[in-house]
């Protein structure tokens, strides 16, 4: 990223302190999910045979996923999480202990083992093309 054509280059901060408005909208036309803290996805509401959505062409991306149902929502469509781009990086994010989603090794994704979906778990996976995978880097339980 270049900062140089930029027209206030220089003024990153106005007078009080706060990011310039120039500068607010040049990062919100440029950031990065991870990076540069845009904000997750709408939550999806997950149904068993219907894939997660990859909702943006950004590199890092998180996708928060609460079951369309109360109870645990064990997802059977193939592949279980729609494909990506070669490197980019998903978060996958659980928003409620009571409409959980599992997911499981196999059908689109490289897990060391399967996981449950509750309030705070996540998982960060990277795509890799020439497998068609999904392949885990980390995964936070609760």
């Amino acid at each position: 990223m270049t900062l140089y054509p930029h027209p206030q280059q220089h003024n990153v901060l106005d007078k009080e302190g706060k990011m310039s408005p120039a500068w607010q909208k040049y990062f919100e036309a440029n950031k990065d999910e991870v990076n540069r803290g845009e904000n997750p996805a709408d939550t999806q509401e997950i149904n068993a045979t219907v894939s997660i959505k990859v909702t943006s062409p950004r590199t890092n991306i998180t996708i928060r996923i609460i079951s369309a149902t109360a109870g645990d929502t064990n997802i059977t469509a193939v592949p279980q999480v729609l494909a990506g781009f070669d490197g980019q990086l998903i978060t996958l994010f659980g928003e409620d202990d009571v409409k959980t989603v599992t997911l499981h090794n196999g059908d689109g994704l490289k897990l060391s083992a399967g996981i449950t979906f509750k309030d705070n778990t996540s998982l960060v996976a990277e795509y890799n093309k020439a497998k068609a995978l999904w392949i885990e880097k980390t995964r936070a339980l609760t």
